[in-house]
């Protein structure tokens, strides 16, 4: 069985934005599918990530392939543990 990694893909606030704006026209022109793969590869807040750490754990963040690199940046690399 293959070991899960953290999707830790760096985003600047900027390029956040950028993705943000992409993911928003999108969904105008109805492309929902083009939405959510723009809001997947997103990363999420450090506060949505320790709300979720508490609910889905590491193991389940990273199963469901959620961006942590901004939890990381704001909490360090030992926040990854379980």
């Amino acid at each position: 069985m293959q070991e899960l990694k953290p999707i830790l893909t760096k985003f600047s606030q900027k390029e956040y934005e950028a993705l943000m704006e992409k993911a928003a026209e999108a969904l105008e022109r109805g492309d929902e599918v083009e939405h959510d793969r723009l809001l997947s590869i997103a990363p999420i807040s450090p506060e949505q990530a320790f709300e979720l750490k508490r609910y889905l754990g590491i193991k389940g963040m990273i199963a469901e392939k959620i961006n942590l690199s901004w939890a990381v940046e704001a909490f360090g690399e030992d926040w990854l543990q379980e």
